[in-house]
């Protein structure tokens, strides 16, 4: 396809090209592979290269760049749609979403969104701490408590922890030193309000860190269920639970 500036004006636009094919008795021009096409006073310049491509890249062998902005076709969209119903990654679906079907992302954002919901979403990375880490001084019920609920084929129902010591001694970087840890800092509010109610499935060990002041186990709610279900450890005063 070649593509001419509207200032071009030829009264035989045929006599312009002229293709030689070997055949039979010798040689001839060529008058059937080359179609001229005027745009319609009706169409966009955009719309016409669109379409003609199309019907060329339908049947041919295509080689070159396309003319103009290519724009995707409904059956390229429904292959995209059906990748991104069929594959069970959140960022993959996301990517789909964001690159081929823009003016939808944003429209209909909060639909895309409760879409994305339903897809597995990105296992939780390592947890890598900010400053160079200390050798663990790890007291053997802690110890205990991480190999029955890690270190082996847990049976029945997870046991939470708790651990109740001054500010730095190695509490919450302990907690997040080992699996692929959910990190949830103050309060979580789960609420029905202006959205569909979940229900949060927990069913994996829990461990609360906190200081002496604000001692879980003094909650009104939840702390005579902690003092009765899970295993509390007090970091002794003076002590750490790293150093050389």
């Amino acid at each position: 396809m070649l593509k001419f500036e509207p200032r071009v004006h030829w009264r035989n636009a045929r006599e312009k090209f002229r293709v030689w094919i070997d055949v039979k008795d010798g040689r001839e021009v060529d008058t059937t592979s080359i179609n001229i096409h005027k745009k319609p006073e009706n169409e966009t310049p955009a719309y016409f290269l669109q379409c003609v491509q199309a019907y060329i890249a339908k049947g041919g062998d295509v080689f070159g760049e396309w003319i103009g902005p290519k724009t995707t076709t409904a059956s390229e969209k429904d292959k995209y749609l059906e990748q991104a119903v069929e594959t069970e990654s959140r960022e993959e679906a996301e990517t789909l979403l964001k690159t081929h079907f823009k003016s939808w992302w944003v429209r209909n954002h909060a639909n895309c969104q409760a879409f994305l919901r339903t897809k597995k979403g990105p296992s939780a990375k390592p947890h890598a701490p900010s400053f160079p880490p200390l050798p663990w001084k790890v007291p053997r019920r802690l110890l205990q408590w991480r190999q029955k609920n890690f270190d082996v084929a847990r049976l029945g129902r997870p046991t939470c922890l708790v651990i109740v010591g001054r500010p730095r001694s190695g509490k919450t970087e302990w907690a997040l030193s080992f699996g692929r840890p959910a990190h949830m800092t103050g309060y979580i509010t789960a609420t029905g309000k202006y959205r569909e109610q979940r229900t949060i499935r927990m069913g994996i060990p829990v461990i609360w860190t906190c200081n002496e002041d604000n001692d879980v186990t003094k909650d009104k709610d939840i702390g005579q269920y902690l003092l009765e279900t899970a295993v509390i450890y007090r970091v002794p005063k003076g002590k750490m639970l790293y150093g050389k």
